[in-house]
């Protein structure tokens, strides 16, 4: 029984990078995406400000300038979500 939890342990940790990467190329292509409904974009900012890089602490300062109360608000959550430098 230890050695299926042994298993499962180490399957996991060997596909997180590869987890990490899909979710965060998904919510960059949802916060790039001109058409998308604004509150897809909202909540893909939101989710994305855990991944701390510097492409993501510019994407949260463009939703804080745009003008957008809704982008505004959710530049705000991420803010605090993430580790958003020299705001």
């Amino acid at each position: 029984l230890m050695g299926n939890f042994s298993y499962i342990d180490e399957t996991f940790f060997e596909n997180v990078d590869k987890i990490a990467d899909i979710t965060l190329n998904a919510l960059l292509d949802a916060i790039r995406r001109p058409e998308e409904h604004v509150e897809v974009r909202r909540r893909a900012i939101e989710a994305a400000a855990h991944f701390n890089m510097p492409e993501i602490d510019e994407i949260i300062r463009e939703a804080h300038q745009s003008g957008d109360p809704m982008l505004v608000q959710s530049s705000i959550y991420a803010m605090g979500q993430g580790n958003v430098m020299g705001m």
